[in-house]
This record gives structure tokens, sequence and C-alpha cells, in this order.
């Protein structure tokens, strides 16, 4: 396409865009309250939401291959290398003994599962991310003057049609608890990914609204005897505090770091509406960040060998966890009715416990990790020291960065700029919904409607207060450390002693009618 050709689209693109948003800029009769309106529409137009510093060029905080991680730099490195390879002969243990006696390393139990409905589970990867470009096509929609109302409700349905699916199926097709788990995560994740795409761009486009608006006024002004110089120098102060913005708005953080860096991506700041664009919103999709800004930080170059490195890890994780879960959580489970309650927590405080760690090592350093390694995205910290927390508070901000971001910019913050809600209040429906979430996704493993997770995580609120005391202290650590191998613990028998369906769901006797 010729660059005469580009520059006509782009004017198109803003006329239209113009002329669907007329109603904010009709100047014809321009008084003095137009100009103070548009000097305040001016100052206050880059909200919180756009302005908060999320990404920055970093690494992981436990990653192993780059140098300069904080786990490469730690003195206590070696201990930690130690801690791995416990670990790793541990879980090599009972797989070698496990051939030795029955002739196979891991058991087949859980694999047989797999195969009911396995290519139609895995096709619901590529079916949501085809899906989720109704959020771009939408706003092309927009583009070329769609109505907001309008926008608001296809937005919203195409959204729901993702949970709609993910319920529709896991339950006609009585899908294993991981085909559900693995769909579900998918729902949440391609769901963020479309609101956050949404509503940042309607935020981008107010913006790029009250600057055309401020640029008529000052034109008429410039022109208008009526107005005096203090009005005029008014209106020309506040356009240069608009351009100075625009100039680092949607960027946060990756401005300081361009400045610094060599790599031309990180240098192009895309205005609205040249972002919306079928690249821009691809590579939004297939990085691994669940809110949407124009550009991120990158790194130099895709690394061959860290992705295959990556890789590697994530397969023998992976086999790990799968030996924790077959070896040493379904044999109790199995018993889940036959044992005294308090034997059965003590039975699977460890073992569920390491499943955990191994599932959060498997996700947020290695598969996210070979994402941005793919993608080139640069900041790599996908969870902060969340070890070292003192309170449940603190570890709901550190464990999951970016489900944290996603509703800090898009419940928090929403609820506050555009409901006008007390800080308060944003935080307990930013709560709720979480805990909302994740009870959904607990009805659909397990398929029962037992608020026990719901239940738990409003119990963490007491405990914020409770534990304030303990803050940044070596008790409030161990608290902390305590609650987090019981609490999945005790939702795990909750689940398993409330209902028969489930311990038939989970039990041997389930996975051997017709594999074994």
């Amino acid at each position: 396409m010729s660059s005469s050709k580009l520059s006509a689209k782009q004017h198109s693109k803003s006329e239209a865009i113009q002329e669907n948003g007329k109603a904010h800029h009709k100047e014809d009769n321009l008084t003095k309250k137009d100009v103070d309106e548009g000097i305040k529409s001016s100052d206050s137009e880059t909200t919180s939401s756009l302005k908060r510093e999320f990404f920055q060029l970093r690494p992981s905080l436990l990653d192993e291959l780059e140098e300069n991680s904080e786990i490469r730099k730690s003195k206590f490195r070696g201990v930690f290398m130690a801690l791995y390879l416990l670990i790793f002969t541990f879980l090599l243990s009972k797989p070698i003994q496990n051939f030795i006696k029955n002739g196979y390393a891991f058991s087949p139990v859980l694999f047989n599962s797999f195969k009911n409905d396995f290519f139609l589970c895995i096709i619901t990867w590529p079916l949501f991310y085809a899906w989720s470009y109704t959020a771009f096509i939408l706003q092309k929609l927009i583009l070329l003057g769609l109505n907001d109302k309008l926008a608001s409700i296809l937005q919203h349905s195409t959204q729901s049609a993702i949970f709609v699916y993910t319920i529709y199926m896991t339950f006609t097709r009585d899908w294993c608890s991981t085909h559900a788990t693995f769909c579900c995560l998918l729902a949440c994740s391609h769901f963020m990914k479309m609101h956050s795409y949404t509503q940042a761009n309607k935020k981008y486009r107010e913006i790029y609204l009250r600057s055309q608006k401020q640029s008529i006024i000052k034109k008429k002004v410039s022109g208008n005897k009526e107005f005096s110089d203090e009005d005029k120098k008014a209106v020309n102060s506040s356009n240069d505090q608009q351009k100075q913005k625009g100039q680092t708005n949607g960027k946060n953080s990756i401005s300081q770091n361009v400045e610094d860096s060599d790599n031309e991506d990180k240098k192009k700041d895309i205005p609205y509406p040249q972002n919306i664009n079928i690249k821009n919103f691809t590579l939004f999709m297939w990085m691994p960040v669940l809110i949407y800004e124009k550009s991120y930080p990158r790194s130099p170059k895709v690394r061959i060998w860290y992705i295959l490195l990556k890789s590697t890890i994530t397969a023998f994780c992976i086999l790990a966890a799968y030996a924790i879960w077959t070896d040493y959580v379904m044999p109790v489970i199995q018993l889940g009715h036959t044992i005294h309650r308090i034997e059965l927590i003590f039975q699977l405080l460890l073992p569920l416990g390491a499943f955990n760690m191994c599932l959060f090592y498997i996700l947020f350093e290695n598969i996210l990790g070979v994402f941005a390694e793919i993608t080139r995205f640069g900041d790599r910290k996908f969870f902060d020291d969340w070890w070292n927390c003192t309170s449940y508070e603190e570890y709901n901000r550190k464990w999951n960065r970016p489900v944290h971001l996603f509703l800090y910019r898009h419940v928090y913050l929403e609820c506050l700029e555009e409901y006008k809600t007390s800080k308060f209040t944003a935080q307990l429906v930013t709560f709720f919904f979480s805990a909302l979430l994740h009870e959904w996704i607990a009805v659909m493993v397990f398929r029962i409607v037992r608020p026990i997770l719901f239940g738990f995580m409003l119990f963490q609120i007491p405990l914020f207060f409770m534990m304030k005391p303990f803050k940044g202290q070596a008790l409030g650590n161990a608290i902390f450390w305590f609650g987090l191998f019981m609490g999945p613990t005790l939702i795990a028998v909750g689940y398993l002693r409330s209902d028969e369906y489930v311990t038939h769901y989970f039990s041997y006797q389930w996975y051997t009618q017709n594999d074994l």
C-alpha cells in the first residue's frame, strides 16, 4: 500500500471517529464556558488506569537461564540447587519402583482418562483464539461509527459466549477434571484479554476525542477577538500539556526503558486509532499478558536455545506433577469416605502442597516464559517474591501478577473512575469478583455447586486484619506457609466429603471403568 493510500486511510478513520463523537465538539457558537471546559477536560483526560506503571524490561525471579535474575545473583543459589536435586531424586524414586514392580514407570490410570474427547478439548484453544478476534472486529466497527450502546451489548455478548460454551461442553461431554480445568483457564484468559482490549481502547478513544476537541477550541480562540490574551495563553498551555501526555500515554513505564534501549520495537509509540490493526491485536493475544497496552517492552531477539530448554524443563515438571497426583494423591482420594477426616487431611497435606507448587512452577516460570520468549515480551515478572509474604493480602498481589493487574485495572480502578465508589468498596468488589471466578472454576471441575472455595476466600477478609500485627515478621511468614498448605487441603477434603459423586468422579473406580 502506498504512503498516499495509507494516509488517506488514516484520515478516513479520523473523520469517522470525529463524526461518531461530534456530540463532544460542536463549536460553532464558541463561548468562554466552552474554553474552560475544554481546558479542564484536557487536564484530566489521562485516567489512572492508563497512567499506572505496569511493565518494564526485567527477567523472572527464578529463571536460572537468565544471568541477571535474582536466583542467579543470590548467595543461596547452591541451597536452591540442593533442594532441586533432593526433590528430583525423591520424585524419581517412585517411578523406578513402579517400573521394577509393575513394568511401567507412570501409572496409566490418569493418562487413560485423557483419551476421552482429547482432541475436542485441545481444539478449544484455537476455537477461543479465533473467537477473540470479535473484539478486534468490534473496534473496527466502532471506528466506522457503531453506536456506543450497541457496541457495549456486542462486547458483553461475545465475552459471555466463551463461558457459555465452556459450561455446555464440560457438562454435556462429561469431561474429566483435567479437560475441565484446561478449558476453564482458556476461557478466563481469553475473556480477560478481550475485555481489556475493548476497555483500554475505549479509554484511548475518549482521550483522542478530547484531543480533537482541544485542537478545535485552540483554532477558534486563536482567531476570535472576543477572548482575552489570558484565555488564549491558557488554551495554548493546555494544548502543550496534551501533546506531552499523548507522547507517553499508554506506554507507562515502558517510556523509561525506551530511552535506555537500542531496540527499535520499544521506541514505537502507536497513536490511537493506528493501534487498531490485525498485527497489534495478534501480538497482544499471543503475549503472556492480560491487560492491553499499545506497546510493551520487548527483548532484543528470540533465543531458540532458551525455548528448547524451557520446553524440556516443562515436560519433566509435567511428568513430576503427574507422578505426584497418581502415586500420592489419587490413592488417598479413593479412600475418601473410608478413613477419618483428620487422617485424610494429613495424608493429602504434603502431596497436594507439592502438586500445587509444581503446577505453579510449570505455568508461571516455564509456560509463560516460553510464550514471552516467542513474542519477545520483555517483562518476565509474572510473579513476585510471594514466598516471603506475611499476609494473604500481600500473597494475592504477588503470586499471580497477570491476573492481579487485570483485577486492579479493570475492576478496582473502573469502580473508582466509572462508578465513583470508595476505595474500600472497590476492594470488596474486586475480591468478590475474584472469589466468584474461582468458585466457577471449582464448579466446572468438581461438577457440584457447593461454595466451599468461595467461603474459604471470604474467610481471608478477616485474616487480612488479623495478620497485620505480624507484617514483616518471621511468625507471619510461618503462619502464611501453614495456611498455604492447609487451605487447599481443607478445600479438597470439603469437596471430597460433600457428595458421593465427587468421590466417584476422582476415584480409581471412575478412571478404571473402561480403561483398566
